[in-house]
């Protein structure tokens, strides 16, 4: 198992991730991540809130970018692995 850190970039800033989740692969962190986006987007437009995620942002324990969790405005969610 690693460990993985999801921070969520909005349009007022980055939401740093500071505990992590532990998953076998990226592809599992990618499918929990893509699953929680949904439900806080969706929150969000619920409540009228007006910080709109833009992206979920995957990390490694030594903070290298593993993975990009773009959110379009279809509020449909692709997980890029680029590394």
């Amino acid at each position: 198992m690693a460990t993985f850190f999801t921070h969520i970039a909005t349009t007022s800033g980055l939401i740093v991730d500071q505990e992590g989740q532990q998953f076998v692969t990226l592809d599992d962190a990618c499918a929990a991540t893509e699953k929680s986006a949904r439900h806080l987007v969706a929150d969000a437009f619920r409540n009228g809130k007006d910080q709109i995620v833009l992206e979920f942002r995957i990390d490694d324990q030594h903070g290298v970018r593993l993975a990009n969790v773009p959110v379009d405005a279809e509020i449909k969610v692709y997980c890029c692995n680029i590394r």
